[in-house]
């Protein structure tokens, strides 16, 4: 069980919209700075494989300005 957490810098006035999107996605955790635009996001995931579709579909959002890996585990 890959559990990891990020650092999410949005697109500039952007964050509310891309709160809603990381908070649909199966796996995620959305952690919001209520004064900055900056975003704390855990994943979740059952197997590796999942983790890397979920990388995946993290690259593809287009509110994502940066994505910064803070730590890792694999329980």
């Amino acid at each position: 069980m890959p559990v990891k957490s990020y650092l999410v810098t949005p697109v500039a006035k952007r964050q509310k919209a891309l709160v809603k999107e990381l908070s649909r996605m199966d796996g995620c955790e959305v952690l919001p700075s209520t004064n900055h635009e900056l975003i704390v996001l855990i994943t979740d995931t059952g197997t590796t494989l999942e983790e890397k579709l979920l990388l995946d579909a993290l690259k593809e959002l287009q509110h994502i300005k940066d994505i910064s890996l803070v730590s890792g585990y694999d329980i």
